[in-house]
């Protein structure tokens, strides 16, 4: 099992504080001989808008040496990860959960805003001292 992001426990509040009830970290799907494991899978209790609605998250945090790289990965991620759950389990919608310092700092440019676009990534902002949902980005 694929160890903890550090900021894991901070969007799991953070999603239950906006209305979410976590129904399993750690998602695990195995297509033939691969396995995939997914921070968490969350559905919609209390937000009357997204009821009933299922979600899964990737938690990430960018703080490695290079943004650019840690986009790569994480855009690599997101896509197998969704065409995965398109695969096994479509009734779950996937996110990728951003802390805000990085989205500010980084999401806004021209070229990320354009691969967001282009890759249609669902993005949770997340504030990770606070715990809680900054924004939502769904395509």
């Amino acid at each position: 099992m694929p160890r903890k992001d550090i900021y894991h426990d901070s969007v799991k509040v953070a999603l239950e504080k906006d209305g979410w009830r976590i129904v399993r970290e750690n998602l695990h799907l195995k297509i033939d001989e691969d396995e995939l494991f997914i921070d968490l899978e969350a559905e919609a209790v209390f937000v009357a808008e997204r009821e009933g609605e299922k979600i899964a998250i990737e938690i990430k945090t960018f703080q490695g040496q290079s943004f650019i790289h840690n986009m790569h990965e994480a855009l690599g991620q997101y896509n197998i990860y969704r065409v995965a759950l398109n695969m096994e389990r479509p009734e779950l919608k996937i996110y990728l959960a951003v802390p805000e310092k990085t989205f500010i700092s980084h999401f806004q440019s021209r070229l990320i805003k354009a691969v967001i676009e282009v890759n249609k990534l669902n993005i949770i902002v997340y504030n990770e001292d606070n715990q809680s949902i900054v924004s939502w980005v769904n395509h």
